[in-house]
């Protein structure tokens, strides 16, 4: 039953790794990848969303909308972990990809935004993250 606990930051996890490892060639195209820089927004936002699943999950306080200290060190050190790992294997193993250290960059600051407003989103949601 514990594995359920964790149950939205591992499909999260799995959505990342497809819409990172995808030949570049399969994106659809659209006028949103015109704009410069959105694909780091998209990493922002990926991150973002991972780092606020796993405080969710991990965090002991959270029906009091408070955040343990131990739920941030997990949720930087997983999101950032995987941020660096999918950067590496898309600048050493996925030829049509290519990592970034900006992507990376990207990653790292919507892990930390995820911290920052960790308390907000679990007001708006009624506790649910």
């Amino acid at each position: 039953m514990k594995a359920l606990k964790y149950w939205r930051s591992s499909v999260w996890t799995v959505i990342i790794i497809l819409a990172t490892t995808l030949p570049s060639s399969s994106i659809p195209k659209s006028s949103l990848l015109q704009i410069p820089h959105f694909d780091k927004l998209v990493h922002f936002v990926l991150f973002f969303v991972l780092a606020l699943f796993i405080l969710s999950e991990r965090n002991s306080l959270r029906q009091q909308g408070k955040l343990a200290n131990r739920a941030i060190t997990f949720a930087l050190s997983i999101s950032i972990a995987y941020g660096l790992i999918i950067e590496l294997l898309q600048y050493f193993l996925l030829p049509t990809r290519s990592g970034s250290l900006y992507d990376f960059m990207a990653n790292v600051l919507g892990a930390i935004m995820a911290v920052v407003l960790y308390r907000l989103a679990n007001r708006i949601t009624a506790g649910w993250i």
